[in-house]
Order: structure tokens, then sequence, then C-alpha cells
């Protein structure tokens, strides 16, 4: 009786060894995977069949009006599809956030002084 518990022990041991090391290359192939589906070339070859449609269209240049009333906009994009991602690109993004809230509300505070 001793003898045979050890030895399912050592099974089931490398049962389990044997079932992480398939679950961990499932996890790689399905993040490989995952990275191909979402580059932008692949979600722009999506998004192709659509732009050709009347509402694609639309929609196409309502995205070019807004890229080029607000240029930081198309900046910001092209940062992200270059995938140029230095250490302070996020808090930089918050500050240009807030600059560009900041921007708008004084904006708004102008035109409501004129009206006035």
């Amino acid at each position: 009786m001793s003898q045979s518990r050890p030895r399912t022990l050592a099974e089931r041991k490398q049962h389990l060894k044997a079932r992480a090391a398939i679950e961990r290359l499932q996890l790689a192939a399905h993040c490989a995977q995952l990275k191909a589906s979402t580059r932008p070339s692949t979600l722009f070859r999506s998004l192709m069949p659509k732009v050709a449609s009347q509402q694609g269209m639309t929609t196409a240049l309502r995205l070019w009006s807004t890229a080029r009333r607000y240029p930081f906009v198309s900046s910001a994009l092209s940062v992200m599809l270059t995938k140029i991602t230095p250490r302070f690109f996020l808090p930089a993004l918050k500050v240009g956030g807030i600059a560009f809230i900041a921007y708008e509300a004084f904006k708004l505070y102008r035109d409501y002084q004129h009206k006035r």
C-alpha cells in the first residue's frame, strides 16, 4: 500500500505538470492570435467594406473634419498607430486632456462674455 501511494502521487504530479504546460502553450497561442487580430492594419481591413457604403463615407468625412479641427487627435492617433510608447506618454496625454478641457471651458466663458 505504501509503494502504490508514492507512485500515484508522482503520476498525479507529472500529470499536473503536463496539463500546466499545455495550458501555457494554449495561452501563448491565444495571446498571439489576439495580438494579430488587433493590429491597426487588421482593424482597418475589417472596416474597409463599411467605408464603401454611404453611411461609412459620412463617418469617414466626419472623422476627417474632426481631425482637421483638432490636430492633436490625429497626432495622438499617429503616435498610437506607430506604437511609439514612451514612458511619459500617458501622463502627457492626461495633461493634454486637462489642457484641452480648460481651453474649451475658456472658449465657452469667452463666448458667454461676448454675448452679454
